[in-house]
C-alpha cells in the first residue's frame, strides 16, 4: 500500500526517550547536554549557527555604519577620527594627543588606588585570606572537566593537564558522563575531594601522624604532574574543595615561603637512609663518636 501521509524526517530532540539510556556530554559552545554518539554532529551545527549569528551581527553593524555615512556626517570626517587606545573613544587627530595624556593619568591614578586598597587590606586569619582569594576567581571564564566515576582520579588528572584554561583563577565546572546533573558547586566539590584524596595516595608517603612527604619521582617531575597537583590544591582551596591537610610541617613551609626549613626533625623524614644519616649526625654532634657500623671501610 502506498504511503499516504508525509513522513516526518526531522531529527529527534536530545530529550527524547530514545536518547535517555545514552551517555551524555556537555557542549562547550551552548552548554547543552548532548548524547555522546551525536556530539560530533551537534558541534558542527552549533558552530555553523554561531557563525551565522556573528555574520548577522556584523551585517547589522555595517548597515548602521552605512546609515551614518549616508547622513549629514561625511565619510571623510569619520575616517579622520582615531580611537583612543585606552578608552576606545573616537577623537580627531588633533585632539587625540591631549585626550590620551589625560586618559592615561586618570587610569594610572585608578590603578594606584586599587593597588593601595589591596595593600591596605589586613587579614586576621587564614579564613580571611581564603575568602579574599575566592573573590578573585573570574566566574566569566571557566574550564570544563568531563569524567566518569570509574577511575575518576586518573582520568581527571589527565584531563586537567590537557586543559589550557585550567587555573585556580578560572571557574571549574564538572560533569559526570552518563549523568544529567548541572554543576552548581556540589559536583565540583565532589570532584575536588576525590582528586585531593587521590593525590595523597599517589604522590605522598608517610604514616600520616606527623604529615606526609611528597614522593621522589623524576618521571612525575618531567611530566609536570607535581605542577598539576599544585593547581588542583589551589583550586580546591578557593573554590569550595577540601584542604590538603596531610602535609608535613616542612613541606607546608616550603610551599608557603619557597625556602627549605633547616630545622626538620628526624620523625618528619620518611626516607630510611636519610633518617639514619640524620640520626648519626645528631649522635656525633652530642657525643663526638660515630657509629662504627656506618663508617666507611679503610
Amino acid at each position: 500500500m502506498p504511503i499516504q501521509n508525509p513522513l516526518d524526517i526531522s531529527p529527534l530532540p536530545f530529550t527524547a526517550l530514545e536518547f535517555q539510556a545514552m551517555p551524555k556530554a556537555r557542549c562547550v559552545s551552548c552548554q547543552e547536554y548532548v548524547p555522546l554518539q551525536l556530539l560530533g554532529l551537534h558541534v558542527k551545527t552549533c558552530i555553523q549557527s554561531k557563525v551565522k549569528v556573528e555574520t548577522h551581527c556584523d551585517d547589522d553593524i555595517i548597515n548602521l555604519d552605512d546609515e551614518v555615512a549616508s547622513g549629514d556626517v561625511q565619510p571623510s570626517h569619520l575616517e579622520s577620527k582615531v580611537a583612543c587606545p585606552l578608552c576606545s573613544q573616537l577623537f580627531t587627530k588633533d585632539d587625540i594627543y591631549v585626550h590620551a595624556s589625560v586618559c592615561g593619568e586618570s587610569n594610572t591614578n585608578e590603578g594606584d588606588a586599587d593597588i593601595s586598597e589591596d595593600t591596605d587590606e589586613h587579614f586576621g586569619s587564614v579564613s580571611d585570606i581564603l575568602r579574599s582569594l575566592e573573590k578573585k576567581v573570574d566566574t566569566s571564564r571557566s574550564f570544563n572537566i568531563n569524567v566518569t566515576r570509574e577511575d575518576l582520579f586518573q582520568r581527571g588528572l589527565k584531563q586537567w593537564a590537557r586543559q589550557k584554561q585550567a587555573s585556580p583563577k578560572n571557574l571549574l565546572r564538572v560533569s559526570f558522563i552518563g549523568e544529567n546533573g548541572i554543576d552548581q558547586g556540589a559536583l565540583r566539590k565532589e570532584f575536588l575531594t576525590e582528586m585531593v584524596c587521590g593525590i595523597e595516595a599517589r604522590f605522598f608517603e608517610g604514616d600520616g601522624e606527623r604529615g606526609k612527604n611528597i614522593k621522589y619521582s623524576i618521571c612525575d617531575y618531567q611530566d609536570n604532574s607535581f605542577k598539576t597537583c599544585g593547581e588542583i590544591f589551589a583550586t580546591s582551596l578557593v573554590q569550595g574543595g577540601p584542604a590538603p591537610n596531610f602535609l608535613t610541617r616542612w613541606c607546608y613551609h616550603f610551599l608557603c615561603h619557597g625556602e627549605m626549613d633547616k630545622d626538620v626533625g628526624v620523625l618528619e623524614v620518611t626516607d630510611q637512609d636519610i633518617k639514619n644519616l640524620m640520626t648519626e649526625c645528631h649522635r656525633f654532634a652530642c657525643t663526638g663518636e660515630a657509629d662504627p657500623d656506618l663508617e666507611p671501610a679503610a
